[in-house]
């Protein structure tokens, strides 16, 4: 199990995505994610950049319910332990920490499922937060109540010549 201590609480590995693993900790009930150093350094860079900049215009902007409560980027950075043998770690230095919310998030994708998706989508453009296609959801009744997984710009992580 991976876990690492921050701010004198232990964190714990749950999940992961394409470019960042959630550690949570249950007295806080906070999350941390944290970058994967599978992705270039300047990549992670440009990822974590961005999507701290859309949470900070989303509370910029009195949209800050949208989210789950945001508490910034971590510092100093921390040390994982119980890494896999065949992990590639973390840059440990690139995270931030958020309100968890119980419950499974879920890919909104570009379904029409979810009838307010649309106009949040606008809202979000709006502000500035271009890159919500990766966009994750919790809803009730077909009505989204939080958002995670967007940024301000889409990083692309892949050349052009490899295909």
């Amino acid at each position: 199990m991976m876990w690492f201590e921050y701010a004198g609480f232990r964190y714990e590995y749950i999940d992961e995505g394409a470019f960042g693993a959630i550690f949570k900790n249950d007295q806080r009930s906070t999350v941390i994610k944290l970058f994967q150093a599978m992705t270039e350094r300047h990549i992670a860079e440009m990822t974590f950049q961005a999507e701290v900049e859309a949470y900070e215009l989303l509370f910029n902007n009195n949209m800050s319910d949208l989210a789950p409560r945001f508490f910034g980027p971590i510092g100093p950075p921390v040390s994982v332990q119980g890494l896999p043998s065949n992990h590639q770690g973390f840059h440990t230095d690139l995270g931030f920490e958020m309100e968890y919310l119980f419950g499974g998030f879920v890919k909104a994708g570009t379904t029409s499922k979810f009838s307010n998706l649309a106009k949040i989508r606008s809202k979000l453009a709006d502000i500035g937060i271009r890159h919500t296609s990766d966009i994750s959801v919790l809803e009730v009744d077909g009505v989204i109540t939080k958002i995670i997984d967007f940024a301000t710009r889409e990083i692309e992580f892949w050349h052009k010549d490899e295909f």
